[in-house]
């Protein structure tokens, strides 16, 4: 199967890291690219900055 399409779902969380542990931001947006046929490729990738947690997943749409 080739990617046809890539993108990147991605959430800012700007509250304390044990806060964000129970929030579904991510989540959300990653299961609504799911249903528009887009599949996660690869790793979550989390960035601590000093006013929050940057949270991306790679998402990719393969040809039919």
């Amino acid at each position: 199967m080739r990617v046809a399409a890539y993108t990147v779902a991605g959430a800012v969380y700007r509250s304390s890291v044990e806060g964000t542990a129970y929030r579904t931001e991510l989540e959300d947006r990653v299961n609504e690219l799911i249903q528009q046929g887009w599949q996660p490729h690869g790793s979550l990738q989390v960035l601590n900055q000093s006013d929050g947690l940057l949270a991306f997943q790679p998402m990719v749409r393969y040809e039919p």
